[in-house]
C-alpha cells in the first residue's frame, strides 16, 4: 500500500518490491490500482458483511465502514490497550474519525455485530 499527498505539479509515485536475492524493482503501473471509495450516498456497493477501514494508511480523517450492521467498535493498541470505543446503530454506515486523535502506530479495530467479530489493522501517521 502506498500514501501520496498531492502539493503541485509534477507528482509521482513509485513502488517497489525488494527480495532475497533480486535487486529492488519498480513495479509496472499495470499492476498497481487504486481503491476506488464509493462518493456517492446512492452508491452502497461499499455494504457488505465485512469492516472496512479507508484510507489506511490514516493521516488526516478516516472512516470505518461497518456494513449497516449495529454493534460496537473498538480500536486497540497492538499492546491491547482500548483508546477508542463507541456503539454503533443500524442506520450509521460509516463513522468518520480524525488520525490526529491517536498516536502514529499500528491498531486493531475491532467491530462486534450479531455475535460476529470482523477485525482490521489500521496505521496511523499523522503529519
Amino acid at each position: 500500500m502506498a500514501l501520496q499527498k498531492e502539493a503541485s505539479d509534477h507528482d509521482n509515485l513509485a513502488v517497489a518490491w525488494d527480495y532475497e536475492g533480486q535487486s529492488r524493482e519498480v513495479i509496472p503501473g499495470a499492476f498497481l490500482s487504486p481503491y476506488d471509495f464509493p462518493n456517492t450516498v446512492e452508491d452502497k456497493s461499499y455494504l457488505s458483511n465485512q469492516l472496512r477501514l479507508y484510507p489506511n494508511p490514516a493521516a488526516d480523517e478516516f472512516y470505518i465502514v461497518t456494513g449497516n450492521k449495529s454493534g460496537q467498535i473498538s480500536i486497540c493498541t497492538i499492546s491491547g490497550k482500548v483508546v477508542y470505543k463507541a456503539d454503533i446503530m443500524k442506520n450509521q454506515e460509516i463513522i468518520k474519525l480524525f488520525a490526529s486523535s491517536f498516536n502514529n502506530g499500528i491498531y486493531v479495530v475491532r467491530f462486534e455485530s450479531e455475535g460476529t467479530m470482523f477485525m482490521q489493522k489500521l496505521v496511523v501517521i499523522g503529519f
